[in-house]
């Protein structure tokens, strides 16, 4: 429509350098990192304040003693074991 058939269009390419390229790209590299480590600040301080979840690796992290099963009770009781803790208004 406004461009005759044959036309082409023009396009522009800039040539850089190896040098300049890799610049640009340590440079994009340390924008990234400078994100990234806000992002975990930010997340930190977050936990820290309780206004996020954690997720199971970072429980693990801020309180490993939840993970920690050599202070706990056995998980298998026996038939007296259970009588014992009935209260004692239960009929026994």
């Amino acid at each position: 429509m406004g461009a005759d058939e044959g036309e082409t269009p023009k396009t522009t390419q800039n040539s850089i350098s190896k040098d300049q390229f890799l610049a640009w790209k340590r440079q994009k590299d340390a924008e990234l990192l400078a994100k990234q480590a806000e992002a975990a600040r930010k997340r930190e301080e977050d936990i820290a304040s309780g206004r996020v979840l954690m997720n199971g690796r970072e429980l693990f992290l801020h309180e490993p003693w939840v993970f920690d099963d050599t202070h706990s009770p056995p998980l298998t009781l026996t038939s007296s074991q259970v009588i014992q803790t009935l209260p004692k208004t239960f009929p026994r």
